[in-house]
């Protein structure tokens, strides 16, 4: 048998730093991101909507 150490896999992250495979594969929970932009998109398209119906009318 030989006396070496297991290599741990190594990953890239966007900068190119090598980071721990095991350690990259916790992500962050981006639920509350994700709603919170659809809520902002959905405002400024009923905006516009809005502001374009009003163009309309006149």
């Amino acid at each position: 048998m030989s006396n070496t150490k297991p290599v741990k896999e190594t990953d890239t992250n966007l900068r190119g730093i090598a980071t721990d495979k095991e350690s990259s594969s916790h992500e962050p929970n981006l639920k509350g991101t994700f709603i919170a932009v659809m809520g902002i998109g959905v405002i400024i398209v009923v905006s516009w909507f809005g502001v374009w119906s009003l163009f309309l009318s006149r």
